[in-house]
């Protein structure tokens, strides 16, 4: 059952980064494009959540780094946009 579960989990996510890839393209100003990597890349962070769950459950700690890496690099391009400087 844990097996067609994280099947299943695997499919929507890997459906889900198409769309957010469209948009990342399409998006006509920059917080849409803001959102749209934001979105990637947590989608792509629940795949690798889902692969280490499913194959090598030891890697999990890599998807934690790669989440608080994505976040401060959120934060970072948000106040570029809205201050015009980083920090």
């Amino acid at each position: 059952m844990v097996e067609i579960a994280l099947n299943v989990a695997l499919i929507l996510l890997a459906l889900g980064l198409p769309v957010t890839l469209y948009r990342l393209v399409q998006g006509p100003t920059a917080a849409d494009r803001l959102l749209a990597v934001e979105t990637a890349m947590l989608l792509a962070l629940g795949l690798i959540a889902v692969f280490t769950v499913k194959f090598a459950p030891e890697l999990f700690p890599v998807v934690l780094v790669l989440a608080l890496i994505g976040v401060v690099s959120s934060v970072a391009v948000s106040k570029y946009l809205i201050n015009g400087r980083p920090f």
